[in-house]
């Protein structure tokens, strides 16, 4: 089958780019993560889908995504990532988009436990050290450690150590990581099967 058009425009990545949905809970960290690593590629494209309603909820998120895949042009082999935390969701709710994901051609999901900071720990030092016992906590020490607590241009060109870090420390196949993991790995390690060695990324 033909791959489709998207409408290349001078300045955007090439047309033949995969694209990576991320569907996540609305936090502007997450946002700003993700559309900054989608511009150190032209070989991907990242699209994080925006929370206008101000709604998180696991289920907002799933209908969203589902909408967002049907109104699109979605080729074969473009990716659609849930990225989310466990720290305020019922593991039913989550279990449910896992469930989803199973039924779906390129549906993935990355969930960090108890938050998203976990990863973005990683990236700057060994989640080991880290002596953050809630998320509240895990958020203050990162905000020790670098000024504001997030930094994307310092976060970036330390994603492959994150990466290694997280795949070295996650030890169960369950979709659910142990407390101070992630499995966001699973969805780096798609994209550097992409972009290879790029020094971008």
């Amino acid at each position: 089958m033909p791959r489709k058009n998207r409408g290349y425009k001078r300045g955007e990545p090439f047309r033949d780019a995969i694209l990576f949905v991320i569907a996540c809970e609305g936090a502007i960290r997450e946002k700003e993560y993700f559309e900054f690593l989608g511009t150190r590629s032209s070989q991907i494209k990242i699209t994080v889908l925006e929370n206008k309603d101000g709604n998180s909820a696991p289920k907002w998120v799933l209908d969203s995504a589902a909408r967002y895949v049907e109104e699109k042009d979605l080729r074969d082999d473009d990716q659609l990532w849930f990225v989310m935390d466990i720290d305020r969701w019922p593991d039913d709710q989550l279990r449910a988009i896992h469930e989803e994901c199973e039924k779906r051609t390129n549906w993935y999901m990355a969930l960090s436990n108890p938050c998203f900071e976990v990863w973005l720990y990683m990236h700057v030092d060994d989640i080991q050290n880290s002596t953050s016992a809630t998320a509240q906590e895990l958020k203050t020490e990162l905000n020790s450690k670098i000024k504001g607590g997030y930094n994307k241009r310092i976060f970036i060109p330390a994603i492959r150590e994150a990466h290694r870090q997280s795949a070295a420390l996650d030890d169960n196949d369950h979709f659910m990581p142990k407390f101070m993991r992630t499995k966001m790995h699973l969805l780096t390690g798609q994209i550097f099967a992409i972009v290879g060695s790029n020094a971008g990324i």
